[in-house]
């Protein structure tokens, strides 16, 4: 049970820089096709929809950058 639930070692912080590198990365490639989509047609731009795809790269971005500081 020890092995299972034991605290990791912090090279494995390393996992929470590697995710959030990659989230924000992300976030940003979202952040560009929902300004593309926004410039390209604008009249079936929903704004609501668009700002709920952008939010769910940017929760994970934040997530992963909150666990690293937190595990460094």
């Amino acid at each position: 049970m020890e092995y299972l639930f034991s605290p990791l070692d912090k090279k494995w912080c390393n996992y929470f820089y590697i995710m959030s590198i990659i989230s924000f990365i992300l976030f940003v490639l979202t952040l560009i096709h929902v300004i593309y989509s926004a410039i390209k047609n604008p009249k079936k731009f929903n704004l609501f929809g668009k700002l709920s795809i952008i939010f769910s790269p940017f929760i994970f971005y934040f997530q992963s950058r909150l666990f690293y500081s937190m595990c460094i």
